[in-house]
């Protein structure tokens, strides 16, 4: 069904298409069909969520508009919603009004609810504590210097019942997310980086005054908590020697896929070291996954952005700072920028957070010089790589078997997925180039 013929559906049960969603400019954005509509997902649900916005219970939904936030490739670890609700306060029925928000949950398969669940990374709980706790005490934090601008987006309700996360739709206030097929140029990576400085200042100055603030958030991508990511570096590692040892057009391939093979034993042991949280380093809360879908730009024109907001908190984590720069700057910039830009991109965010640290009275005898913050950069550089040689190319996919059972299994659909993943040409390029910078650091050796 197209966007101008979209259904609504009327809380009584009845369908009309009329009143189509100003804030439909998001072109991955598909109608759902109402018998998948999940059984949650009412009148009763999207009133009490108004009812806590506007902090009223004179509200009541008129019309539900449902739709997919997102296509293929572009979540793994959540299933969202955009939900336009029309609405009227009972004082003037005749006055339909449009609310829109994102409706956040997890995917219902076993696979994922057990990997994801609180068993394992526990990730719709801790983005939960994020929004409810966490966001409110940095926000307090950066008024008291002047730090106004928004960060991240507002949430509007949650539910722990059932696992759901309520977010304000930043589409409305025409926040976008940049092409994650293309990468982000300087100047978005330059915003990206003013809000992850001001989300990092913030946590340190919160763990200053409390060490314990953090304790029960040092469950990142690597970690010794738990085993349940560990078939998605491994496969994927594996892949990517074998797709490396095809490349018999470069003289190199048979070295490094050689190397890449050796390496798949190591693998797992190797992230858990970069992750380990090392006393003397710059150690922040980290957003965990931010790359270019989990970065949303207001533009003053189409090609200058003004503003950025970090969204997505599922696998925050308290580690140090090198790990969300590693992940950020190795999965979500131009490519040329990784080999022409690194230093400067480090340099621009270590100068962002030295001064907001400043600004915020932090004891700076406890901060990192430049050169000694490059060495805390480079000591996690095995970081780089899994986030530059498997990560990467799962987020530049554009394959219609994409879902969180082809990234976590290791069964014929799943490989034959990867196998097409690691096969990318773009990948290939920025392969060949940047294994030989890996090599270089000693990280493809054993550590």
């Amino acid at each position: 069904m197209s966007k101008a013929g979209a259904t609504l559906v009327d809380v009584s049960g009845e369908f009309i298409n009329q009143h189509i969603l100003q804030s439909d400019n998001n072109k991955d954005d598909d109608v759902v069909d109402v018998n998948q509509i999940p059984e949650w997902l009412n009148k009763s649900l999207l009133e009490d969520v108004l009812h806590k916005h506007f902090k009223t219970k004179d509200v009541r939904v008129k019309f539900l508009k449902v739709m997919h936030c997102g296509g293929k490739g572009e979540n793994f670890a959540s299933v969202m919603y955009r939900v336009g609700t029309y609405y009227f306060h009972q004082k003037s029925p005749e006055k339909i009004e449009l609310i829109s928000c994102i409706l956040k949950t997890l995917p219902q398969t076993d696979m994922a609810l057990d990997k994801l669940g609180s068993g394992n990374y526990n990730v719709q709980n801790k983005e939960m504590i994020f929004y409810q706790k966490i966001i409110p005490e940095f926000e307090e934090i950066l008024r008291k210097i002047g730090e106004n601008g928004k960060t991240f987006p507002g949430v509007m309700a949650v539910y722990l019942d059932l696992s759901l996360i309520v977010l304000e739709d930043l589409n409305v206030r025409n926040f976008v997310m940049a092409n994650r097929l293309t990468g982000l140029d300087m100047n978005h990576v330059k915003l990206s980086l003013k809000c992850l400085a001001r989300m990092h200042a913030a946590s340190a100055v919160l763990h200053a005054k409390d060490k314990n603030v953090f304790k029960d958030f040092d469950t990142g991508f690597y970690t010794r908590r738990t085993d349940a990511f560990h078939v998605f570096f491994k496969s994927g590692l594996e892949v990517v020697a074998k797709e490396v040892e095809s490349w018999t057009d470069w003289n190199e391939s048979a070295y490094y896929a050689k190397k890449l093979k050796a390496l798949v034993p190591n693998l797992i042991e190797n992230g858990r070291k970069a992750f380990d949280c090392e006393d003397g380093d710059f150690n922040c809360l980290n957003q965990g996954d931010l790359w270019t879908n989990n970065v949303m730009f207001q533009y003053n024109t189409p090609n200058s952005p003004s503003k950025a907001v970090i969204l997505d908190f599922q696998f925050f984590f308290y580690g140090s700072a090198a790990l969300d720069l590693h992940y950020f700057l190795f999965t979500s910039v131009h490519d040329s920028m990784r080999l022409e830009n690194m230093d400067e991109m480090v340099q621009f965010y270590y100068y962002e957070v030295k001064e907001l640290l400043s600004r915020l009275n932090y004891d700076m005898k406890k901060f990192p010089t430049l050169q000694n913050f490059q060495v805390q950069v480079l000591k996690k550089y095995f970081y780089a790589f899994s986030s530059c040689m498997i990560t990467f190319p799962i987020h530049i996919c554009e394959d219609e078997e994409a879902d969180f059972e082809a990234l976590m299994s290791t069964d014929a659909r799943s490989i034959g997925f990867k196998s097409r993943v690691y096969a990318n040409p773009r990948f290939k390029q920025v392969a060949m180039k940047m294994l030989p910078i890996f090599d270089s650091k000693g990280v493809l050796d054993e550590l």
